[in-house]
């Protein structure tokens, strides 16, 4: 698991799994992993939200972006999905490490 990518938001259920597996099974037969990296934060938030969008209704209907759902309930999911996994990632013990871009552009003032 060391640097495989993620692909989806079911890939990364699927690690979660294995590496709770791992903590179970005292990491018999495997490398012993401490520390998880999100490289980006910004790729796995897509990804839940493209995951949310299609599994979930809203309303009674399915959005393709998380944008068109009213009162960022949509945005509320998917925060609160991913805070879930990494709170469960903290409680086996691991530390967990996110890594986000930030794009910066200048600003002018008006005044």
């Amino acid at each position: 698991m060391y640097g495989d990518a993620i692909i989806n938001w079911l890939s990364f259920l699927d690690y979660c799994k294995a590496l709770a597996a791992g903590v179970l099974s005292e990491w018999k037969e495997q490398r012993v992993i401490r520390t998880v990296v999100i490289d980006t934060l910004d790729n796995l938030y897509s990804m839940c939200g493209t995951w949310v969008c299609a599994n979930t209704e809203f309303d009674g209907k399915r959005f393709k972006f998380p944008e068109d759902v009213s009162y960022g309930r949509a945005y509320k999911r998917i925060s609160r999905l991913l805070v879930e996994k990494f709170l469960k990632l903290q409680a086996l013990g691991f530390g967990v490490i996110l890594i986000s871009h930030e794009y910066k552009r200048p600003f002018k003032w008006a005044g």
